[in-house]
């Protein structure tokens, strides 16, 4: 019997032996490093972005000047970022990067801000809700229009694929972002109203209504919805429609695709299931920053033709997205009903909402597609 144990110590021993040095080098392993270093960015990035100032204040201030870092942040990443090729960059030019994000996110909120009604620096940085409650606020002010800046923009460089076509970067990418602001503030003018305001709270916060046919926040909820196809294009690849081989045709019924899907996906939740905008918010940045995660940060994509990727494992990395889907957004709330019980401005839902899309996603893109590349 003891030597029965002696045996079985004897192999226990071995085994974690073994175990040990196999476990170390899995831990320094690049891709396993790669991926601890962006999930500590993107902690940094939550809390920094999303909890320092308050969740309330986040949403008043960080939502809106993330959400307009996003059009900006992705044109660097498509067309600027494989401008440098191979080339050995380095910290400088890195931060000269992140310096033209955050500068030109302030920018955007201010000229959004204008658009919506007139500019108004306290509406745009005050995180003290009764401060902000008599002024222009850039949440939820501001928010159709940053949603219409980035969709349309992931319009172009995701769905029709610019990126990939040009051979002008530098033409093309700055083609593709001012082009998106100028449709953004068009389409704003053309479609949204703040109805929904009254006249006499409109004018005591100099609030213009452009008098279109969909209220302005169901507007926004209308582009989150599309967001969401946008992503999973990505993810994706294209599944399906890149099989056409014609770029034009491709390229088209992409955007018709994408756009219904997203129509169809807003007329389910808003009008069938009654969700409200808040509740739709949520679910589409869950889902968004789960896609992004697995995808881009894990290397993980479902993007690929159907005889190299079975269907299993297609349908296994989608699975994935969907539990860091969920155990982002049980995390979020729980982080949000703890630090912040009541709201004076805006809900739980919207706070989750932009800490998934813009902090969680943004940081995911930020880490990925900027500063990886530049700094390899």
């Amino acid at each position: 019997m003891a030597q029965h144990e002696k045996s079985t110590t004897s192999v226990m021993t071995s085994r974690a032996g073994a175990l040990g040095p196999s476990m170390q080098q899995f831990a320094r392993s690049p891709r396993v490093q790669r991926i601890a270093v962006g999930l500590g960015l993107i902690a940094l990035i939550q809390v920094v972005g999303g909890i320092a100032l308050t969740p309330q204040g986040a949403l008043l201030v960080i939502g809106p000047i993330t959400l307009f870092a996003m059009p900006i942040l992705g044109a660097l990443a498509d067309f600027a970022v494989p401008q440098l090729g191979e080339r050995q960059i380095g910290w400088r030019v890195g931060g000269i990067m992140i310096a033209i994000i955050a500068c030109g996110s302030i920018g955007l909120t201010v000229l959004a801000q204008a658009v919506a009604g007139q500019v108004d620096l306290v509406g745009i940085f005050s995180a003290d809700p009764h401060v902000a409650a008599s002024h222009l606020t850039t949440f939820p002010f501001t928010i159709p229009l940053g949603a219409l800046f980035f969709v349309i923009y992931l319009e172009v460089a995701i769905v029709s694929g610019v990126p990939l076509l040009t051979t002008q970067r530098a033409r093309d990418g700055l083609l593709a972002f001012f082009g998106s602001i100028a449709a953004g503030v068009i389409l704003y003018q053309l479609l949204a109203n703040w109805a929904s305001v009254p006249a006499a709270a409109r004018d005591a916060i100099g609030l213009r209504d452009p008098g279109g046919p969909i209220d302005a926040l169901d507007l926004a909820g209308i582009l989150i919805s599309i967001a969401i196809w946008q992503v999973l294009y990505l993810f994706l690849g294209g599944w399906g429609v890149q099989m056409i081989r014609r770029t034009w045709q491709r390229i088209a019924i992409s955007n018709v695709v994408v756009i219904g899907l997203g129509l169809a996906t807003y007329w389910l939740l808003r009008v069938v299931a009654q969700a409200t905008v808040p509740q739709i918010a949520v679910i589409a940045a869950m889902l968004v920053a789960g896609v992004l995660v697995i995808g881009i940060l894990f290397g993980m994509p479902a993007a690929a033709p159907p005889h190299q990727m079975p269907t299993l494992q297609r349908i296994y990395r989608l699975c994935l997205a969907g539990v860091v889907a969920l155990f982002t957004f049980l995390a979020l709330r729980w982080i949000g009903m703890t630090l912040q019980p009541r709201w004076a401005i805006g809900s739980l839902e919207l706070w989750i909402a932009i800490c998934g899309l813009n902090l969680i996603g943004g940081g995911t893109m930020l880490y990925c597609r900027i500063l990886l590349p530049v700094l390899k």
